[in-house]
């Protein structure tokens, strides 16, 4: 599924066959805002651009960045 440069990558947070039950696990457990959502291939590009922004403390839609929970939080919501 991975190549060996990508396995390593990120952190599990569910495994799922249902869209919906992945977009969920995502938003509950990061912070993940739907509307903003890219492809991996946008990924790094989306990033370029808010490390040239300057990093600002709200995103483009004058939203705050997500901040994901931690492993504990989880847990206790799970």
């Amino acid at each position: 599924m991975f190549d060996d440069e990508e396995g390593d990558f990120g952190l599990l947070l569910a495994t799922t066959s249902e869209q919906r039950a992945a977009v969920h696990a995502a938003e509950s457990q990061t912070g993940a805002v739907l509307e903003r959502w890219v492809n991996q291939s946008m990924a790094g590009d989306e990033y370029r651009d808010y490390v040239l922004a300057g990093r600002p403390a709200t995103t483009p839609d004058d939203r705050p960045w997500p901040t994901p929970q931690s492993s504990a939080a989880r847990s206790a919501t799970s």
